[in-house]
Formats: structure tokens, C-alpha cells, sequence
């Protein structure tokens, strides 16, 4: 064999040749990341029962949720933690088991498990992704946090759109608090017409049963009631809450007033000392950042568009141009594009 390679030189240095050609096709063809894709194999389910004791979330929620996951094949072990008022439950698969199929069937588990929990237990929330990596980061600023809310529809239509960038697992909206109905009652109302808030709660309810009513604050003058879920207040006031001894239909509005507000934010964050959001797009695992990144540079050119010249954007975070500079440094790239965003200054309280 060795002799037959000595004599045929030319053969022998062709398929070197094409060996090492191959090769660097091979190369510049892997997909380029910052760091390299990490598969978790856990999840967690955490449900929500407000004002339970550890000894009731046990029995009520951890242990129903349980027995579902239980029915579920190839997972290595099951943990939960039952505390005052929350169930956490850790599930493994083992190794060698797609995590992403697995996940999906735990989900199917988990919904099959929600009617056999107590009423007041929030929906259980599935944690899959906690290998999740950002390939950018976006901060809008504005002069005001009014000025920030006004733009919530226009960010929900940025994520819903940077959505169907394929490669793009999904987009995270953070410093903009979710929007809530506040029912207003006042107690006078209530007495002259001879109505408790047990009846207006019932009317509530049977107005949208998929609605979670929330907690409500009782003062000298008015009780407070708040849907976790947006709805329309204009529909809400126009809910019958009672009749009166002649028949007469009594309206929500005619008790209180209904308004649309936001839940108190839990963070405030800034940029270049102003209000702002931020905007942050993850990429599925596998995907080749520079070329995400382009088509993410053109979505965000078009949306660009639809951005009020009061508030500001700006990049404060890029993988592509980490990316960008590792291959610079090993020599692959002979210029990095440049970096946007590098000394903003971004600040959470």
C-alpha cells in the first residue's frame, strides 16, 4: 500500500488536496456562536396556591401534578418542593432522550392535571428553556414611563413579527407590566341598592368564567377588584349585577367604574438615565448567529419605521459581535463589523 502511494504521487497529493479543501468548506460551513449549544434535560413546573400552607400545597397541588408526570416514560427522577403558598417540581429525563418531545408531553401531563387542583391555584407555569442564550438585546427609552406604555401595542407587534424570523425561538419583553382591569366599587352604591359585593364578584365571574379574579383591597369607601386577565372595560360595565324590586336591570357602572391599568411594576429599568424597556430575541439551538442576525437586521430596519421620534433604540447587546471578534482574533475574520451599543450605560432598580 505504501509503495503503490510512493509511485502514484500526483493521486496522492490530489486527494490531499481535496481532503483539506473539504475540510475548509466544513469549517467556514459550522454554525459561528458565541458559546457553544448546551442541551438541559430539566424542567420545572411551578403552580402558584395563594395563602396555602406547605402541608396543603403538598396534597392539593404537588402531589396531583405528581401523578401525572409519573405516567410519563424515560425520565430519571422527579423532585418537588412544597413552601407557603407555591409547588416546584424538577423533572429529569435521562440521557439520550430528545428533552424537546419529552417537554411537550410533559405539558400535555401537567393541562390533564389542572382540573383535579383546587380552584384558587393559579395555572402551573413549565420552565423548559434554561439553556436559553440572547443573540441581542434592544433598550427603548423615553422621556416617560407613560410615554413607555403608550408603546405596548407597537412592542407586541415587534415580538409577534420578530417571531417569524425562523431561528428565532422567542422574544422576550422586560420593564413593560401587564395590564389589568380594576373595578371600583362604591360601598353607598352597593347599600342603596341593596346589593353585597358577593353578588357583584358572581356577575363578574359568570360574565367570563376563564377570567382568574384577583385579590381586592377593602377601604372605608371602596372595594377594589382585579382580573389577572386584560378584558374590555366598556363590556364589563355593562354587566348586570342585580334587578331591582320593579325588575329593573342594575349595571356594573351603575355600583362603581371600570378602568384599564397596569400592574405595579416589580422593576424599574433605565437607560442613559431615562425610563426603558428592553427587547431580547433568543435563537434556537444550532442556528449560525451571523446569519440570524442579518435577518433580524432587516426585520428590525422595517420596524424601525413604526417607531414614535420621541423615544429611542439602540442595541445594547449583540452575539454576533462577540462572535464577530473571536473569529478576528483566531484569524478567520479580517474585520469585525462594528459594535452599536457598547458604552450605553443600562441600569435596573
Amino acid at each position: 500500500m505504501i509503495e503503490y502511494i510512493i509511485k502514484k504521487q500526483k493521486i496522492t497529493i490530489l486527494f490531499f488536496v481535496m481532503i483539506v479543501m473539504v475540510g475548509f468548506l466544513s469549517f467556514f460551513q459550522l454554525p459561528k456562536q458565541e458559546e457553544p449549544d448546551i442541551v438541559v434535560n430539566i424542567a420545572t413546573v411551578t403552580t402558584v396556591y395563594p395563602g396555602a400552607t406547605p402541608e396543603k400545597v403538598e396534597q392539593t397541588v404537588t402531589k396531583k401534578i405528581e401523578e401525572r408526570i409519573n405516567e410519563l416514560q424515560d425520565l430519571k427522577s422527579i423532585s418537588s418542593t412544597s413552601s407557603l403558598g407555591v409547588s416546584n417540581i424538577v423533572v429529569e429525563v435521562k440521557d439520550g432522550v430528545d428533552p424537546k418531545q419529552k417537554w411537550d408531553e410533559l405539558r400535555k401531563k401537567v393541562k390533564d392535571a389542572e382540573a383535579d387542583l383546587p380552584a384558587d391555584a393559579k395555572q402551573p407555569v413549565i420552565q423548559d428553556d434554561l439553556n436559553r442564550t440572547f443573540i441581542q438585546t434592544f433598550n427603548i427609552a423615553a422621556d416617560s414611563r407613560e410615554q413607555l406604555y403608550s408603546l405596548r401595542d407597537m412592542l407586541k407587534t415587534w415580538k409577534d413579527q420578530l417571531r417569524t424570523i425562523p431561528g428565532v425561538a422567542d422574544v422576550v419583553i422586560d420593564g413593560l407590566p401587564d395590564q389589568e382591569v380594576r373595578v371600583d366599587i362604591d360601598t353607598p352604591r352597593l347599600q342603596q341598592y341593596g346589593i353585597t359585593w358577593g353578588q357583584v364578584m358572581n356577575a363578574v365571574k359568570t360574565e367570563n368564567e376563564k377570567m382568574p379574579i384577583g385579590d381586592f383591597d377593602v377601604n372605608d369607601r371602596t372595594y377594589q377588584l382585579k382580573l389577572a386577565e386584560s378584558h374590555n372595560p366598556d363590556e364589563l360595565n355593562q354587566v348586570i349585577v342585580a334587578r331591582t324590586a320593579d325588575g329593573f336591570p342594575v349595571y356594573l357602572k351603575d355600583v362603581g367604574h371600570v378602568t384599564l391599568t397596569t400592574v405595579k411594576p416589580t422593576l424599574y429599568a433605565y437607560h442613559n438615565g431615562k425610563p426603558s424597556v428592553s427587547l431580547s430575541i433568543t435563537a434556537e439551538i444550532g442556528n449560525d448567529v451571523p446569519s440570524l442576525q442579518r435577518s433580524v437586521d432587516a426585520m428590525m430596519h422595517s420596524l424601525d419605521k413604526s417607531l414614535p421620534a420621541w423615544a429611542k433604540k439602540e442595541s445594547v447587546y449583540s452575539q454576533n459581535e462577540r462572535v464577530a471578534e473571536a473569529c478576528e482574533l483566531y484569524g478567520f475574520v479580517p474585520h469585525p463589523p462594528p459594535c452599536r451599543g457598547r458604552d450605553n450605560r443600562q441600569s435596573v432598580r
